[in-house]
Formats: structure tokens, sequence, C-alpha cells
């Protein structure tokens, strides 16, 4: 998920791991073992000293994930570190995001089986959509709002943009961006003054800037795949989270 570089190894806490039960797949594996050697990390214990989180020193990241109410009851206190972390990660600090990311990982796990039914998919398959769905909830996250759990906010939109909405439309037939672009105004004839026409009227319509940045990706790349390696998720999450984007596309385009 993340392209930070481990320095040490200790043993990961089974406390502080994905859970298992089958949903964490391969990308739930290579989360925990990530995480286990980014936690002693000597390049990332560092940073996260100058945050100023928690009263102490800090050897182990898991006392920022604990801080940020892993394994315990949520308080004021345990939704201000959170706070903090998800407001450093929307201002693209990528070892908040994946602090951040781990605090939310087993209410993710429980989402994904919830919702593994959904056009029959695997409970792997679910988790990996949400997953990354997670991870550009927590890299956008809006610091204007102030809900009274924000973990459980992360976990929910996670849960909205892979699972609700696709089940809500699961009938509809899929475009790619770029056709909705092109039928927007057929007296325009180039194509890439349409593009920018319409993420125009979706920044205007209100739709997040995650989204319109990943609309950007797909034009510029053309692929699902490279900006899936671009992000560091799978394919998967890009069709998925293009598809949902595509279809309010469509809404913006038509209601133009």
């Amino acid at each position: 998920m993340t392209r930070l570089a481990a320095r040490q190894t200790r043993p990961a806490n089974p406390a502080t791991t994905t859970p298992r039960r089958g949903a964490a797949g391969s990308i739930g594996h290579r989360l925990d073992t990530e995480w286990g050697h980014l936690r002693f990390d000597v390049r990332s214990l560092r940073k996260a000293r100058h945050w100023n989180l928690i009263d102490g020193s800090i050897d182990d990241l898991d006392q920022i994930l604990g801080a940020a109410g892993a394994r315990r009851a949520s308080t004021g206190d345990t939704e201000a570190v959170m706070r903090k972390l998800l407001c450093l990660a929307s201002r693209g600090d990528e070892l908040a995001a994946r602090i951040a990311l781990q605090r939310v990982l087993p209410g993710l796990v429980r989402e994904s089986t919830r919702w593994r039914s959904t056009r029959s998919r695997t409970i792997s398959a679910a988790f990996d959509d949400i997953v990354g769905a997670a991870w550009i909830a927590i890299r956008a996250f809006n610091q204007q709002r102030s809900p009274s759990c924000h973990a459980a906010a992360i976990i929910s939109e996670a849960a909205e943009r892979s699972f609700r909405n696709r089940t809500a439309s699961a009938d509809e037939i899929v475009q790619e961006p770029e056709h909705f672009a092109r039928s927007v105004a057929v007296d325009q004839p180039n194509a890439l003054e349409e593009v920018a026409e319409l993420v125009a009227s979706a920044r205007d319509a209100g739709m997040a800037e995650a989204d319109l940045d990943l609309v950007r990706d797909l034009v510029r790349e053309g692929s699902p795949g490279r900006v899936a390696r671009q992000r560091a998720v799978t394919p998967r999450t890009i069709r998925n989270h293009r598809d949902r984007i595509t279809r309010d596309l469509r809404q913006i385009a038509l209601a133009a």
C-alpha cells in the first residue's frame, strides 16, 4: 500500500495485525508484514516523534496506534489523535496515512465479510476493494468534517465507495470515463477540451478532489493497470472506483 522502507525488524504484535478469518488474503498478509517492519523503522519513528501525538518516548508505532483508539474504547483523546493523523494524511503525509489505515483495518475486515456476497465476490476480493477505498478516503480526508468517531467515518465511506453504490447500480452498463467526456458536447471538436469541461463541471458539482485526481490519472495514463501501479493498489480497486466515478460523471453530464 505504501512505499515506506523498513530498516529494522521485530516480531509483529498479534494484537495489531490484520484479522485473518480468510478475509485478508494476499493483501492482508502484505499489510501485516509491512506493519511488522514499519512499526520499528528508525526513520518512521523519528518522524512520528515530531508529531507530538503522545506523551513520552516513542519506540514502536503501535503506541500511536493505541493512542488513536486501537483495541480500546473511543475517547476524546483517541479521537484527537486519529483526527491529527487524518489531517496529516490529507496534507500528503504517507506515514500518517499508513498508521490511520492500520487503525481501521479490523473494521474493514468486518465490512468486507459483511458485504462479501455483493455481485458474488469472494471475501478476498471484497477486502481488496475496501482497503483501496479506505486508502483514498484517508488521503482525501476533509478537514472541515468533525465526525464523532473518525475511524467509523472512514470505514463507512470506504464501504459506501466499494459496496453500497455498486449494489444500488449493479444493472447499469459501465463505460469508460472518456466515453462520456466525448458525449457531453458533440459540437466541440476537441476531445481534450471536452474532458476538461466535464472535470470542471464535476468540481463545481462538488465531486471529491480524490475522484477528480483519478479521472485525470486515467486520462493521462490511459490504463487502470498503470494507475494502480502508481498508487500501489490493485487494478480491480482502480476499475471499481473508475466505474463509480463514471456513473457520477454521467449524472453531471446529463444535468449540464
